[in-house]
């Protein structure tokens, strides 16, 4: 039977940094002056992370270098579409203002844009804009002289369709649509 001081620190839990009872790259709490780590206690746990970052690094710079070139090219394709159209190039580097532009190039009403906004409700929205961007991607090819098909591969790998549709012989026609319709 212990006394009650005996007791006292029989059991005690500290909570807070390690103590010189543990080695410093541990953190977690000390019952009866034994450390309970939160991190693994594999003694080589530090000297693996630099490795990882390391291949982090490697592998984000490796995206970056496949992604920056598409990137580059969508910007530079949006620029000439919008300049076959009649519009300024630069509106394609404005968030926001180039979804009005687009919208402009598709002859839709000024209040068309709020449709894109719509996704920002919960359930119902994503679906709207779905149903919103394919409709628009039929319309743009429709625009430039294109079959439906097109606008299909507009919706789907526009990376790809888009530069086709400023760089190719489409020429913008905006009187292919009539105001009303909706494709």
């Amino acid at each position: 039977r212990l006394s009650s001081a005996k007791a006292a620190t029989a059991v005690r839990i500290r909570f807070g940094p390690p103590s010189q009872e543990a080695p410093s790259n541990r953190l977690g709490f000390f019952v009866c002056g034994r450390p309970i780590p939160i991190l693994p206690t594999n003694p080589y746990f530090m000297d693996l992370l630099p490795a990882d970052a390391g291949i982090l690094i490697a592998f984000f710079a490796a995206y970056m270098l496949f992604v920056t070139p598409i990137i580059i090219l969508v910007i530079v394709a949006g620029w000439r579409m919008f300049t076959k159209a009649g519009q300024p190039g630069w509106a394609v580097l404005i968030p926001f203002y180039n979804l009005y532009v687009y919208t402009q190039v598709l002859r839709r009403p000024k209040w068309w844009v709020v449709l894109y906004f719509i996704g920002m409700v919960p359930f119902g929205g994503p679906w709207a804009v779905l149903f919103v961007s394919i409709i628009d991607a039929l319309r743009l090819a429709k625009v430039f002289g294109k079959p439906p098909v097109f606008g299909v591969g507009i919706l789907l790998l526009g990376f790809i369709f888009i530069p086709v549709l400023a760089f190719g012989d489409a020429e913008y026609d905006a009187f292919q649509v009539q105001e009303g319709e909706l494709v």
